[in-house]
């Protein structure tokens, strides 16, 4: 048997069906005056496609596409919960991306997401030990925090594969270039300090730097010297300025608004 004949036998069926529901009615009195059996047939078969492509476009977003315009438009018509749940989804994954951003350590990363996890884990628990919610409620619970993490997932893969999670110092060296640059600070300030006293001796005509001169060149010994920077120095900086850029444009809890790419 080929599928056009399946496909017959299937249509065969269906207008068989809807005649008989259509008999039952009609004797019940279960019918619109107006309607015609015609009308109530054409009726049926376009609430059906409707059905199904409603559970298309659910089945879509369950394997993780990203629906058109038209797409959206007609599920916020025809399920507008499930449309606020795809919004509420969205949301979280755009600030999820923007705490991305805004992490300064390779293990800050792994701390977000790891707290994303939890969130999850926690809720599903709680969730399923609950005897007052039914079944069929848990599974649509669960798949939609299976889709949230998966979005997660995605966003943190992209994070990876632009390099952006291989810039991030980790925590090791992030401790190793501030006591590196607290060391040249100290360097720095005291060869001023022993350089200004030199400069003084023998000369009592000349002052001794003042409170200022001395503050000023405290902030110059705190000033990083790029050329001399390390390598690991140079990562924490960087990551540091594009953490706080992050911060700056895109705080936590404010929606996004489209952002700049920042190279040091």
């Amino acid at each position: 048997m080929d599928f056009s004949m399946i496909g017959s036998i299937r249509n065969y069926t269906k207008a068989l069906d809807l005649q008989t529901k259509w008999d039952q009615k009609k004797k019940s009195g279960d019918v619109t005056a107006h309607m015609t059996e015609r009308d109530w047939i054409q009726q049926q078969v376009d609430e059906d496609r409707g059905k199904d492509k409603l559970r298309s476009i659910k089945a879509k977003l369950e394997a993780g596409g990203k629906l058109t315009g038209e797409e959206r438009k007609y599920l916020q018509s025809k399920d507008p919960e499930a449309y606020q749940e795809l919004e509420d989804q969205e949301r979280e994954q755009k600030e999820y991306e923007r705490a991305l951003k805004r992490c300064k350590t390779k293990e800050d990363v792994q701390r977000l997401k790891a707290s994303r996890v939890g969130a999850a884990l926690t809720k599903l628990k709680a969730i399923e030990n609950n005897p007052n919610i039914p079944l069929e409620k848990k599974l649509k619970i669960f798949m939609a925090e299976k889709c949230k993490m998966d979005k997660f997932e995605e966003s943190t893969q992209k994070f990876v594969k632009r390099g952006e999670y291989e810039q991030l110092p980790t925590e090791n060296e992030t401790a190793k270039a501030e006591k590196e640059q607290r060391e040249a600070a100290e360097i720095k300030l005291t060869t001023g300090t022993e350089k200004s006293a030199k400069d003084c001796d023998g000369k009592p005509e000349e002052k001794a730097p003042s409170g200022g001169e001395r503050a000023s060149a405290a902030e110059q010994a705190e000033k990083p010297d790029v050329k001399q920077e390390s390598p690991e120095a140079r990562k924490v900086r960087r990551a540091k300025a594009k953490a706080a850029y992050a911060e700056q444009v895109e705080p936590p809890g404010v929606p996004a608004a489209q952002t700049l790419d920042i190279r040091s």
